[in-house]
């Protein structure tokens, strides 16, 4: 079976510089930052997947974890899955996106 990725990049939109970091953020920026996701999220075209992922390191190297959100037709799903006792952010995030296209190919 063949697995077609397609990721779209663009620059961040003006509205981003107002939602502060992940180490700023005020609970209100948060809701708004919630708010624009759920719009974008609602404009897209029907049978459109679209995920989030991340992966965490505890020190780096250091034990880590990885994690994603998939929608796909107004359902959500949540994947996390440990990676190592002892591996680097770089690999956390990978194993993140391979998450997701593991999951995208049972959809």
């Amino acid at each position: 079976m063949n697995v077609v990725a397609c990721v779209q990049l663009r620059r961040a939109p003006e509205y981003w510089t107002t939602l502060g970091s992940s180490k700023t953020r005020t609970s209100e920026q948060a809701i708004e930052g919630q708010r624009l996701i759920k719009q974008q999220l609602e404009e897209l075209p029907p049978n459109t997947t679209v995920a989030f992922t991340d992966g965490s390191c505890m020190g780096n190297p250091g034990p880590c974890g990885a994690g994603a959100i998939i929608y796909n037709n107004e359902e959500e799903e949540t994947i996390q899955y440990p990676v190592s006792n002892r591996g680097s952010i770089l690999l956390a995030e990978l194993v993140a996106i391979k998450l997701v296209l593991e999951k995208n190919r049972q959809l």
